[in-house]
């Protein structure tokens, strides 16, 4: 499946609270689902997030997740 949304609007304007919508200036989203997996499910990946971003998120998910609930 495949996905094209027109970005803009508030998506464009960065929070008080830093989160994790990134590339505030691009025109235009695209996102594609493929319905494939591996033997042990789904890998979450860090392509396309931002490098503070991702630093960030996985601070969070060592304090708040550290038995591996969320990916």
């Amino acid at each position: 499946m495949v996905e094209i949304r027109r970005l803009g609007g508030a998506l464009a304007t960065a929070p008080d609270v830093p989160n994790t919508i990134d590339h505030r200036t691009a025109a235009y989203s695209l996102t594609t689902i493929a319905f494939a997996g591996t033997p042990t499910g789904p890998r979450p990946g860090r392509r396309g997030v931002h490098p503070s971003t991702w630093t960030r998120l996985t601070s969070l998910k060592t304090t708040h997740g550290p038995e591996n609930l969320f990916l």
